[in-house]
């Protein structure tokens, strides 16, 4: 339905940014979510928080890269020095989140290939599935914890 309303209302910038939040928390299809908050944003009159949640499914959606490079647009056009901030922030948080999903697909294949789960995060860069582990952008250190990479800086304090 708010497809259908798009189309006939193209300029209001409301039913896309609709359609995303639907698509985000309700059928937690976050590259669909991604495309209509992208919409929204590009909108008249268009919230500014609609670019920051294209942004973040993005991130959801597994496209580092391209949530990267719109957190780098968002701080390069922007004069605001609390939003600089909290891209500079998520930016991190982007960082953790990709070297999590890294490190875990690669605990994972090691784990399919052996048949069991690495003892430690060094072994996979000894085995050759990861060339190092990555510096924890937070300060904190990754480990596993039978199977599962985890971080020690707590959830709270990750952005």
């Amino acid at each position: 339905m708010l497809v259908e309303g798009m189309k006939h209302n193209p300029t209001d910038w409301r039913l896309p940014f609709d359609a995303g939040f639907v698509s985000y928390m309700l059928l937690e299809d976050f590259e669909q979510a991604a495309t209509f908050f992208e919409i929204a944003s590009k909108l008249p009159g268009a919230w500014q928080i609609a670019a920051r949640w294209a942004v973040v499914a993005t991130s959801k959606a597994g496209d580092y890269e391209a949530a990267r490079q719109m957190w780098l647009d968002l701080y390069n056009g922007t004069q605001n020095k609390a939003l600089k901030a909290l891209v500079l922030r998520q930016l991190r948080k982007l960082s953790l989140d990709e070297s999590l999903a890294k490190l875990q697909a690669a605990a994972d294949r090691f784990r399919q290939d052996r048949g069991r789960v690495p003892a430690t995060l060094s072994e996979l860069v000894g085995a050759g599935y990861v060339p190092e582990v990555p510096r924890e952008p937070f300060g904190g250190e990754f480990y596993l914890d039978n199977g599962t990479v985890r971080s020690t800086t707590p959830v709270n304090q990750r952005g």
